[in-house]
């Protein structure tokens, strides 16, 4: 007889979705009520700029309570998408970002109405791609590993271990400089795909992991070892100095086990925020201290590992404490972790640029070289960096020149990128429909196929790239997920398994 772990994870898409939009339903009042409540406090304790929250609010309750009234509803990606937009840009206001001070009023609430704009367009494209009115055939077959069989949670759950154990091998080996001679000896290329394949091994283990922990399905001293796999791994990626490059690893986790309980991960969450938030503290001192002239850390021999960390935290401790003196330099390049929550002024930089500044817009320029990047730098080593369109917005705007970007990149954001290329309502409207188009054909795509089925690896990955995608535009989007799609194809398809649905698998 069949468990109810099993019975998670053993079934599709669909049914898993309809499930999960149970619970976030009947709390859709509450959120409701909390949007409404956070305005209010906002205007009377004279928050500046709470009409642009108001728009803001509103606008991402809308995708929200669309997808919640489906009756066959889709994995919520829409939801996530617009849940990052809250973040992005409400954060700012709320915590009053000293970026907006420069900004008045009118900007504010113009930036405001163009994300309710792009809201309204995202669901109407969402919808639209997602209507049941012309559903394609139902597929026949989907592909999973070799070693998971859908009948047999303990195999999802070994496999989850195995390749986010790859992805911290991997890790390791590159940040205490065990894998410099074999950079030496493989081409760029080559060694690009091999870091791409076991980054992609890495999301997909704690997808899988957190999803069977999250189901039950996962016993207790297997989810001991999938929690001290994942610290090793979240402490080597920081390791870097780069504690963006986590992102990835904090959202496929709670994706993962969110989709698993049906529930947010509050303690994991907690645990990683606090985490972040104390090493941040003295972020700057540790890349004054290790990083080299181009700006990267040359890596941390594997014995040094502890004393590294333990001066990291006497850094942040010592700020904490108030025993070391903050200089001018350190309140100028000085960050909350917070602050990186921040694309409102993306957003207002491009419209200022634009209204204020009279430059003219790019009309699509930054997308237009996206067809060359997806070529691979086998075959072309000269080929542009997938960044070309963040500098292409950069040099244009005045943000940064041309010889600042060799060294690094401001970003923009997929949304301040489209009023860059198109101003002020269509960059809004066609930025937001064809996401909404996208996430909708991804959503309806996906579910008939299992939960276990290397189908839902690829969907869940490209949700991932969705909820990093804050930072990005969309050369720097579009690259990284095709190239993490076709590494994870050449990678796994030999040892895939072609499957038969056994039953009608749409819910």
């Amino acid at each position: 007889m069949s468990t109810p772990q099993d019975s998670a994870v053993s079934m599709n898409c669909g049914a898993l979705a309809a499930q999960i939009q149970k619970p976030i339903a009947r709390h859709l009042p509450t959120v409701a009520i909390l949007l409404l409540l956070s305005i209010f406090v906002l205007y009377v304790s004279d928050t500046p700029h709470t009409a642009a929250y108001a728009w803001i609010a509103v606008g991402i309750f809308i995708p929200l309570a669309a997808w919640c009234r489906l009756r066959h509803p889709g994995l919520p990606l829409i939801g996530l998408l617009s849940l990052q937009t809250l973040a992005v840009f409400a954060t700012p206001i709320i915590t009053r970002n000293p970026t907006l001070a420069s900004y008045s009023t009118a900007d504010l609430s113009g930036a405001g109405f163009e994300i309710f704009i792009f809201c309204v367009a995202l669901v109407f494209g969402w919808r639209m791609a997602f209507s049941t009115d012309h559903s394609p055939g139902k597929p026949r077959h989907y592909h999973t590993l070799a070693v998971i069989d859908p009948n047999r949670p303990e195999t999802l759950c070994k496999a989850g271990l195995v390749l986010l154990a790859l992805g911290a091998a991997y890790q390791f080996a590159f940040v205490t400089g065990w894998l410099d001679a074999v950079k030496l000896i493989i081409p760029g290329g080559i060694f690009s795909v091999i870091r791409t394949l076991f980054e992609a091994a890495a999301l997909a283990g704690c997808l899988v992991g957190a999803y069977a922990a999250g189901t039950g399905a996962m016993p207790r001293g297997q989810q001991s070892t999938f929690w001290l796999l994942l610290i090793a791994y979240f402490l080597l990626r920081c390791s870097t100095i780069l504690l963006s490059s986590v992102a990835g690893v904090v959202t496929a986790t709670s994706v993962g086990y969110f989709l698993g309980a049906r529930r947010p991960p509050w303690l994991f969450l907690t645990l990683v925020i606090a985490a972040l938030a104390f090493l941040n503290l003295s972020k700057f001192e540790m890349r004054a201290k290790y990083w080299n002239e181009s700006g990267f850390s040359p890596g941390v021999a594997a014995l040094d590992m502890p004393g590294y960390f333990a001066e990291w935290g006497v850094y942040s401790f010592n700020i904490i404490t108030f025993n070391r003196t903050i200089s001018v330099e350190d309140e100028a390049t000085g960050q909350r972790l917070t602050d990186r929550l921040d694309n409102l002024q993306n957003l207002l930089f491009a419209q200022s640029a634009i209204k204020h500044r009279n430059l003219p817009l790019l009309g699509g320029d930054t997308y237009l070289i996206i067809p060359k990047l997806l070529i691979p730098r086998l075959f072309w080593p000269e080929k542009p960096t997938s960044h070309e369109g963040q500098i292409m917005l950069n040099v244009h705007f005045g943000r940064q020149t041309l010889e600042a970007t060799k060294g690094t990149f401001v970003a923009w954001g997929l949304l301040a990128e489209a009023y860059g290329n198109f101003g002020s309502i269509w960059g809004p409207l066609v930025c937001g429909a064809l996401l909404g188009l996208s996430i909708g054909a991804l959503e309806r795509w996906i579910r008939p196929y299992p939960i276990t089925s290397l189908q839902s690896f690829f969907f869940l990955i490209i949700a991932v790239n969705f909820s990093l995608s804050f930072e990005m535009v969309a050369s720097v989007w579009v690259t990284s997920v095709f190239q993490m799609v076709i590494a994870v194809l050449v990678s796994l398809m030999p040892i895939a398994k072609l499957r038969r649905f056994k039953t009608a698998s749409a819910a």
